[in-house]
């Protein structure tokens, strides 16, 4: 299996951090069941959807209006192709990607209700290539 994660800023994340649940809803939100270069993704038609395995939620390509940034669920894709692997691609993205409003009405799927999947595990050779480096994000009003 292939996957593509849109990762926000940590500085996003802390908000999440004592909470499993919300970080689940949170992280489920920001995967792709496939994977999705940065070319892919500027190839994309203005709009474009993509699905992810979150029931009734998908994820828009959108472009700003200059045409210069492009954006999934309105949120800029700061660092594309952070890290790409045979298996994995992940774009850093400037934050976390929000549920829409009339979702929080909603009944949201316990964990024990998701469909679980076996996935084999990488080979560990595979991951060697993986940057040790650190990223640093843009501070806060630095956009």
């Amino acid at each position: 299996m292939k996957w593509t994660v849109f990762a926000p800023v940590d500085e996003e994340l802390v908000q999440f951090s004592g909470d499993f649940l919300s970080y689940f809803s949170l992280f489920t939100r920001h995967v792709v069941p496939c994977k999705v270069g940065w070319s892919d993704i500027e190839e994309m038609v203005n709009g474009t959807v993509v699905s992810n395995n979150v029931k009734g939620f998908s994820l828009e390509i959108t472009r700003d209006e200059n045409d210069e940034i492009l954006m999934v669920n309105g949120v800029d894709i700061m660092f594309p192709d952070m890290y790409e692997s045979e298996w994995l691609v992940i774009h850093g993205i400037r934050g976390v990607i929000a549920l829409p409003e009339n979702a929080e009405d909603q009944e949201t799927e316990s964990i024990e209700e998701l469909p679980v999947e076996k996935v084999e595990a990488p080979d560990p050779e595979s991951m060697e290539d993986f940057p040790a480096e650190k990223v640093e994000a843009p501070g806060r009003g630095e956009f």
